[in-house]
């Protein structure tokens, strides 16, 4: 064992330093604390004055000199970080003006992208306006061309209409009161129109104008149209047609305008328009 105050080689069981009179720290066996050397058995139990543990495990301290300072702790100091002058092969300040460069080189790009967004957005603006314009032309268009469309309708009207049946007698417009009108006389309640044709006429047809449209009249087997309160008597030879379109005992809708069509191998031909209107009492 070696003492850990001089360093002297000591006996296992030295209890203190001969060289130097320190504690070893090595505690006395048991039997030395009895008077008789008798065993001491694991339930024994062993009594020691305190004094000696306090001698035994007492640190051991020494009073300083006079004059002289306690010890104290040695001050801790931190690393001083110093800035790196090159990172890899390139300086920093390289490093650090590229880095501006790029900086700058995004803030041009950014800006320019702006400009660029910007000036699409007017170009757009401008080609929706000229959509705009250009589908108020093509409104206009239509609406001429729908004028030209029915031109073209009625030139080829007239073109279906027969070169070779003549009118020879027009219808006159009439009134008549509505309904029979009592115990009046009864041809004085009634309105002809009257209509004829020369040519190999096929057949005849009178028509009502319903809205913007003509409306062909038809008749039941005694040549009556029950809707309006009409009947209608025609003959057909072989060179000429004549027809009548008797009104009496008429409701409100028979107030209207008709026509009388004439029809051949080649086309029609109608008559002028007349009117039905009401008899004022």
């Amino acid at each position: 064992m070696i003492c850990k105050f001089c360093g002297s080689t000591l006996e296992d069981d030295e209890l203190e330093c001969p060289y130097c009179g320190h504690k070893t720290g090595v505690a006395p066996k048991a039997q030395d604390f009895f008077e008789d050397d008798a065993p001491v058995t694991s339930n024994a139990r062993v009594e020691r004055p305190a004094e000696d543990f306090e001698e035994d495990y007492e640190e051991e301290y020494e009073e300083p000199a006079k004059g002289k300072k306690k010890a104290s702790l040695p001050k801790l100091s931190l690393p001083t970080v110093s800035s790196p002058k090159s990172i890899g092969n390139f300086p920093v300040v390289v490093i650090s003006a590229l880095c501006a460069l790029f900086s700058l080189i995004c803030l041009v790009s950014v800006s320019g992208a702006k400009k660029q967004l910007e000036e699409m957005e007017e170009t757009v603006l401008t080609q929706l306006y000229q959509i705009q314009s250009n589908q108020s032309g093509i409104s206009s268009g239509i609406n001429a061309l729908s004028g030209d469309v029915s031109s073209v309708s009625n030139s080829i009207s007239e073109s279906n209409n027969s070169k070779n049946i003549t009118i020879t007698q027009q219808p006159t417009s009439e009134t008549t009161y509505l309904g029979r009108g009592g115990d009046e006389d009864v041809n004085q309640n009634v309105a002809i129109f009257r209509a004829a044709a020369s040519g190999m006429i096929k057949s005849v047809d009178w028509q009502i104008k319903v809205g913007d449209d003509w409306v062909t009249l038809t008749w039941d087997e005694s040549s009556n149209n029950t809707t309006y309160g009409l009947h209608v008597y025609t003959a057909i030879g072989s060179t000429e047609a004549s027809t009548e379109l008797c009104a009496h005992g008429v409701n409100q809708n028979a107030y209207a305008t008709y026509r009388c069509v004439f029809t051949d191998s080649y086309g029609t031909k109608s008559t002028d328009p007349v009117t039905l209107t009401e008899r004022a009492a």
